[in-house]
């Protein structure tokens, strides 16, 4: 399926989780990323912020509402300046899981007043500092798929990877990921930025699922393929 600028029903249509991609013991994981033409996730201003635009934005604010959880590096969090996910009309937020092996929350998640439910995924040796929820799986550091088991049986069916190229790479890496949906922003960057989607080698095979055009701006969903 390929849509050109479609309707908001037509659009949730396209990313509506799949239902033969459902896991029996881990929820349903897509990542979500932003690059430019020439292939760069952040802008000018080291932030992905300034790479996108109103549909990207339309979109984003779509795969939140469609997700329990929103998953994102700590790094990220710091990077992008996140706090406390907004509710969307009508309905709850999802909940933000930051994934930190220095156990350590970043102070926009902790000032934030949206009221979204935050919580810190790390490992067993971390510190136990702030004044935070956490999730602690793994020995030394966080173990992703332990994490992921976790939040499915606290009720978690659909979790939206926001970033970062790190963490994506270690989701690829253990094979937690169901599908990637990539914006293309009509932008190229060139050398100021050297931030790609991925941060190790990899050999992951992806089927094309779907995708839309809005404006100039394409969205493309890309099933990620099982050995």
């Amino acid at each position: 399926m390929f849509l050109t600028n479609p309707d908001p029903a037509a659009l949730r249509e396209l990313y509506a989780v799949p239902t033969d991609r459902i896991q029996p013991t881990r929820p349903f994981v897509r990542a979500n990323f932003i690059v430019t033409v020439d292939g760069r996730v952040t802008g000018r201003d080291g932030t992905s912020s300034s790479i996108n635009n109103p549909a990207d934005k339309q979109v984003f604010d779509l795969l939140r509402e469609l997700a329990d959880t929103v998953l994102v590096g700590a790094g990220t969090v710091r990077q992008e300046g996140y706090g406390r996910l907004e509710a969307p009309a009508g309905q709850s937020a999802p909940d933000l899981v930051v994934v930190s092996n220095s156990g350590i929350m970043p102070d926009s998640v902790l000032t934030s007043s949206e009221p979204g439910r935050a919580f810190l995924a790390t490992h067993n040796t971390a510190p136990d500092d702030q004044d935070i929820a956490r999730i602690r799986c793994g020995d030394t550091e966080v173990d992703l798929t332990e994490l992921m088991a976790e939040l499915h049986s606290h009720g978690s069916r659909s979790v939206l990877c926001e970033g970062g190229p790190h963490l994506l790479t270690s989701l690829l890496e253990a094979g937690l990921v169901d599908e990637v949906a990539v914006t293309t922003s009509p932008t190229l960057v060139g050398t100021l930025s050297s931030t790609v989607l991925t941060t190790a080698p990899l050999d992951t095979a992806l089927t094309w699922r779907g995708g839309a055009v809005i404006g100039d701006t394409t969205f493309a969903l890309w099933r990620v393929e099982r050995p």
